[in-house]
């Protein structure tokens, strides 16, 4: 009897695949509405500059989290 590393399981059942997939398109979705909301969003009502804040919604998953709680002025 092998014992199995939760990756090999994960291959086996497709399941490794899938939530790949799954959380890719939701970061996608995630930044995409970001991104939307910058462009829409007019100059003054915005903390900083806009190239700045695109790059920042570039930074992986935690990009657009951090521009939503921290660029929009209130």
């Amino acid at each position: 009897m092998t014992i199995k590393t939760p990756s090999q399981v994960a291959r086996k059942t497709g399941t490794g695949i899938v939530g790949g997939l799954v959380g890719g398109v939701i970061r996608a979705a995630w930044a995409g509405l970001a991104f939307w909301d910058l462009y829409l969003r007019p100059d003054n009502k915005i903390n900083g500059k806009k190239p700045l804040w695109a790059f920042v919604i570039l930074l992986g998953g935690i990009g657009p989290l951090i521009y939503f709680f921290f660029a929009p002025k209130r």
